[in-house]
């Protein structure tokens, strides 16, 4: 995520280099350099979340207290940090819903990404290590089935196979509300960074878990 220059940490707490004010890890304030009147510091409180670092990865969770989930433990997010790859991209001008409906699309792949199609099923370029295989049909009207999850929903994209009697089937787990695993033992998270722009973080992992 993007990373803000206004602020300064010190001694376990967080300085804003505007004014000075100190904020505790809870959000409490703990010095005011330029109010005299300690009455500031005890009525106001800054919002503050519970933050975790797993899988190379910074988490927040924004919910109520009450309902804080255990922290991630997503197959990739396991293995050993040398065995694993994260990243991130800015997508401009796409807001939140639009990326994830396109994670969420499969019907796309044949028409936008055909270029690439072409060239894997080709044999010349293979970024997964999957082989030919990652596109083995031309269909590009597949039948979309869904199977509801307790984190969300699997869903399968059936297309004719290229060869007589086959199919090839696309399977992909959504896991609510920003996570999806399209084919290539690769996770994709989409999160809002403003009404106009969303960051895409991929996070690859292989190998056995740690």
């Amino acid at each position: 995520m993007p990373r803000s220059r206004s602020v300064a940490f010190e001694d376990c707490g967080i300085r804003c280099l505007y004014h000075g004010w100190k904020y505790a890890v809870d959000g409490t304030i703990l010095e005011t350099p330029n109010m005299a009147d300690s009455r500031y510091r005890q009525a106001i409180k800054a919002p503050a979340y519970p933050v975790c670092e797993v899988g190379d990865v910074v988490w927040v969770y924004l919910g109520p207290p009450e309902l804080i989930p255990p922290e991630p433990a997503f197959k990739w997010t396991t293995v050993p940090s040398a065995n694993r790859f994260v990243f991130e991209m800015i997508q401009e001008n796409c807001n939140f819903v639009q990326a994830l409906e396109g994670g969420l699309d499969s019907s796309h792949v044949g028409i936008l990404h055909s270029d690439e199609v072409k060239i894997i099923q080709a044999g010349e370029y293979d970024p997964t290590g999957i082989g030919r295989d990652r596109y083995p049909s031309t269909d590009a009207a597949p039948r979309l089935e869904v199977e509801d999850t307790s984190f969300g929903f699997h869903y399968a994209a059936i297309r004719d196979g290229d060869g007589p009697g086959t199919s090839y089937v696309r399977v992909t787990p959504y896991v609510m509300p920003f996570m999806t695993y399209p084919p290539g033992n690769v996770a994709v998270m989409r999160v809002p960074v403003d009404d106009d722009s969303t960051a895409v973080i991929r996070g690859l992992g292989r190998g056995h878990a740690a």
